[in-house]
């Protein structure tokens, strides 16, 4: 990720038939860096998220509704924008959102193996 470049933002809320989660996805180049996290973006503007990074997901799931392949559920957009990167260390990432629920600066900080956490500054 590079400093001060906009890019796009997008949150999917993932509904399976045991769970619901939501993919907060950050364009990265060729794809969409992503941490699955249990809050919506309605919660997360005021409180801190446990996230977990997942696997990269492809550019196309910025604008993709619908079932998710292998039938694990579907997918709808919670939240969509662009944000840029303020600050970047191998252990935290400083970005500013400007979307249609989140707005502002945001921490997604490094805690252990796959763990972040994703918090409003």
């Amino acid at each position: 990720m590079t400093p001060e470049k906009i890019r796009h933002y997008v949150t999917l809320k993932h509904t399976t038939p045991i769970d619901v989660h939501w993919d907060f996805m950050l364009e990265d180049g060729d794809h969409l860096s992503t941490w699955r996290i249990n809050i919506p973006p309605t919660e997360l503007k005021s409180t801190p998220a446990q996230a977990e990074k997942i696997f990269n997901h492809d550019l196309k799931f910025l604008t993709y509704q619908g079932p998710v392949k292998n039938n694990t559920g579907q997918v709808t957009t919670e939240d969509k924008g662009t944000y840029k990167i303020i600050e970047q260390t191998e252990e935290n990432i400083q970005i500013e959102i400007e979307a249609e629920t989140l707005n502002g600066t945001y921490n997604i900080t490094w805690q252990s193996e796959y763990n972040w956490l994703i918090s409003p500054k």
